[in-house]
């Protein structure tokens, strides 16, 4: 079940903090934000320690992470925080152009300074954790101390959706060099854990520029470590969709596809890579039939030969080992479909070699009717 948001009062009197742990942490594990728009509820909580803070309106912190720098008239900061059996609480109400605060420990009022270095920890979990004020906090820390400072930062959250929030802000940022989007894709790769969150950044950096070599090759490698098909498949096809002229990346990018479970989609990696060429370099034919041949299903790998059979030109190294990889088809009617879009293609056939091919290929239908579909198509 979802965590609620809680209810806050507006006037410091009404705003009680709690004297014991917030009910939420006995549902939350991890990190949560929940917001309507006027409330925001954020949760960051572990084995140790649960944090809670409620928010009303806009709140921003100081540059040092260490406390509240401003707050939209009228609104308010609770944060509750649970550890070692004890329960601290601090509530903010902004009135008139000032902040006023309210500590307690244990439910025992204390002197706010007292608050001060907790608070400052209650702030960088804020930030740092739950990923708020993601954006503007970016864009701060590349304006102080540039790309390599977010990347530092990058690797000192433990959740990978923020993570996945700050990389995704740097790639969204103007002004960035090649040199600093390749960083930004190979942090991605080694430090996001999450399928998803690796997916989504790495695509963001092979649209801004996945025709440099580095940042595909980056991509690529981080697809070989993605454990989802569907993720892994999403990622690679982007990478051949904007790498044009690179043969090594683009057999790098379908000898990951090979190591798919899935037969569904490693054939859409390979239809992706049919829109972008013919196999023709030797590095990528062997690496794209050695990834068909890895497809099971027969309905799937017709799918991808038929298509490649039916391409404007066909080379005849090509051709070789796409009549090879139909052979081995098991059901009559898929193979069939494959030759019947070689024999519509009669020009392609008159190498002896393929036409040798061709007919071992034909001999191997044991279907009378699939056969002489085939072979009526030859006579034609």
């Amino acid at each position: 079940m979802p965590v609620p948001l809680l209810a806050l009062a507006t006037m410091l009197g009404t705003a009680e903090p709690l004297a014991q742990p917030p009910a939420v942490c006995s549902q939350v594990l991890g990190h949560m934000t929940n917001s309507d728009g006027a409330r925001t509820t954020m949760v960051v909580s572990d084995r140790e320690h649960c944090l809670e803070v409620r928010l009303t309106g806009r709140v921003t912190f100081d540059d040092a992470d260490a406390d509240v720098k401003t707050m939209d008239p009228g609104s308010t900061l609770v944060a509750t925080e649970s550890r070692g059996g004890g329960t601290r609480a601090l509530t903010l109400v902004e009135r008139s152009g000032a902040i006023d605060r309210a500590y307690r420990v244990n439910g025992e009022v204390r002197p706010v300074a007292e608050s001060t270095a907790w608070f400052r920890g209650v702030v960088l979990d804020l930030v740092r954790e739950a990923g708020y004020g993601a954006p503007e906090r970016v864009a701060r820390i590349r304006r102080q101390g540039g790309v390599g400072a977010v990347l530092d930062e990058v690797r000192r959250i433990h959740s990978d959706h923020v993570r996945q929030i700050y990389l995704e802000t740097v790639l969204a940022s103007s002004g960035l060099t090649v040199d600093e989007v390749r960083r930004v894709t190979r942090a991605a790769s080694d430090d996001l854990s999450s399928d998803h969150a690796k997916g989504m950044v790495l695509r963001a950096a092979v649209d801004l520029r996945g025709d440099d070599r580095e940042v595909a090759d980056a991509a690529v490698r981080g697809a070989g470590t993605i454990g989802s098909d569907h993720e892994r498949a999403e990622l690679l096809r982007r990478v051949l969709e904007r790498v044009c002229s690179d043969d090594a990346v683009v057999a790098r990018a379908l000898d990951a596809a090979a190591e798919m479970g899935s037969d569904h989609e490693r054939a859409n990696v390979l239809a992706t890579a049919l829109d972008r060429a013919e196999p023709t370099a030797p590095t990528v034919r062997a690496s794209f039939f050695r990834t068909v041949d890895g497809v099971g299903s027969d309905h799937e790998r017709r799918r991808v030969l038929e298509s490649l059979a039916g391409r404007d030109s066909l080379g005849t190294a090509t051709a070789h080992a796409l009549l090879a990889s139909a052979a081995r088809i098991g059901s009559d009617h898929e193979k069939a479909a494959v030759l019947l879009a070689l024999a519509w293609h009669p020009d392609r056939l008159r190498d002896p070699g393929v036409r040798a091919a061709f007919d071992a290929a034909l001999k191997s239908i044991g279907s009378d009717a699939e056969y002489r579909r085939v072979a009526g198509a030859l006579a034609r």
